[in-house]
């Protein structure tokens, strides 16, 4: 993988990072009402218990566990992308192929980001699905003109 592809994966993965840590954030400050109708829906949604297989757990508490993995899952995205780059950086089949499955997840979870949540995870979220799309397509191969070998 050419160094400026590799450099955009890496970028990719450090957007993750980044992702996770402000997700985190947002976590631990918690939802911050602004009208008298947010804080009673805050209310409701911490109060109110639901009863499932195994467990009794509000909304808040299934919206922070969510919020939670969320963040995790991004943190491992970009931890193992990093970790990637770094041990396999001279396998270019293995790189493109990870590239290409990051950039595919990453486009997926842009359209979730766009359709149900807000600006600041589908400016994350975008950034990565670039990043990783750029890193992804595969460089001509300038040799024999024959086109590139698998």
């Amino acid at each position: 993988m050419p160094s400026r592809q590799l450099l955009a994966f890496q970028i990719g993965c450090w957007a993750a990072l980044v992702s996770a840590a402000v997700h985190l954030a947002g976590h631990i400050i918690g939802p911050q009402p602004t009208t008298p109708a947010e804080a009673t829906v805050l209310q409701v949604a911490s109060n109110v218990v639901l009863q499932l297989p195994g467990a009794s757990r509000s909304l808040m508490d299934l919206f922070s566990g969510f919020s939670l993995a969320l963040a995790l899952f991004l943190a491992f995205w970009g931890g193992l992308g990093l970790m990637l780059a770094r041990r396999a950086r001279h396998d270019g089949p293995l790189m493109y192929a990870v590239a290409r499955t990051m950039a595919g997840a990453a486009v997926i979870l842009l359209v979730i980001s766009l359709t149900d949540w807000f600006i600041v995870p589908s400016v994350c979220i975008a950034m990565m699905a670039i990043s990783f799309a750029v890193a992804a397509v595969r460089a001509p191969d300038m040799g024999s003109g024959l086109g590139s070998q698998p």
